[in-house]
């Protein structure tokens, strides 16, 4: 604002200068040695020579003045609206993070819900995990205990990140494990795997908006970083999109 005050002292100034100056001219001019005039004519004289060269300089000095005005209420409009803007945008941010933050939040409640033994049993039967030595070594080392005659897993709870990685990560003896078989055989499991995907999918469009609005990139790939393995195993399952798998993995590998 400095700019503006010494902006104004040089304006005051010119204005003066151009209301002696006329005086001044006048006087070098015309006087004659004897004094102010007492004469109505001399007076009528300088009336008319000061208004006609004062007239042009004072329209002059109305116009330019009028000109700043609109300039300097245009620098002002202007930098009222990068504060907007910028307050917009810290806005922005903020509701972006608190999207993510509670999406990544339902993400780990889904994950974390149990299922019942019995279920978890039928679902890994159905799908001939049970069949491979590999696949049950690898039940034992994550979910406990496993007993060959009734197939009962003796550890309770199971967690569903265990199912997902069981079946991703095993030489199955079905084809395909892919969604509508995991539905025909368990809708809770099912159910509970489609809503971590569903939150997954609306978790990338936030990372993709974090990026938009520059949040810090060390943020945005700590976020898809959390996710990616989780993203791969149900894509290899073919319950998460493609398109959200290549945004995971696109903020989880970049550099930053």
């Amino acid at each position: 604002m400095r700019w503006i005050l010494k902006f104004k002292i040089m304006i005051a100034i010119f204005i003066i200068v151009l209301i002696v100056s006329p005086i001044v001219a006048f006087f070098i001019q015309f006087d004659n040695g004897s004094g102010i005039s007492t004469k109505q004519s001399d007076w009528a004289s300088f009336a008319t020579f000061y208004s006609g060269v004062l007239n042009p300089i004072i329209s002059s000095i109305a116009f330019i003045g009028a000109i700043s005005a609109i300039l300097l209420q245009k620098k002002s409009i202007d930098q009222i609206s990068k504060q907007l803007d910028a307050q917009d945008n810290e806005s922005k941010k903020n509701d972006i993070i608190r999207e993510i933050n509670s999406c990544s939040k339902t993400i780990e409640r889904f994950i974390s819900l149990t299922l019942e033994p019995r279920e978890f049993v039928i679902l890994c039967d159905s799908i001939g995990l049970y069949d491979l030595p590999s696949n049950k070594q690898y039940i034992i080392d994550r979910a406990g205990s496993f007993n060959d005659i009734n197939k009962e897993l003796t550890s309770f709870p199971v967690w569903v990140g265990s199912l997902i990685a069981t079946i991703s990560h095993s030489s199955l003896s079905m084809p395909n494990p892919g969604e509508q078989h995991i539905k025909s055989k368990s809708k809770h499991i099912h159910g509970i795997i489609f809503s971590i995907s569903a939150n997954l999918d609306y978790f990338s469009v936030m990372l993709e908006k974090m990026d938009s609005v520059n949040i810090d990139p060390f943020f945005i790939k700590y976020n898809a970083s959390k996710y990616y393995i989780l993203c791969s195993q149900l894509h290899s399952i073919q319950f998460l999109k493609e398109s959200t798998l290549n945004v995971i993995s696109k903020f989880a590998e970049s550099d930053v």
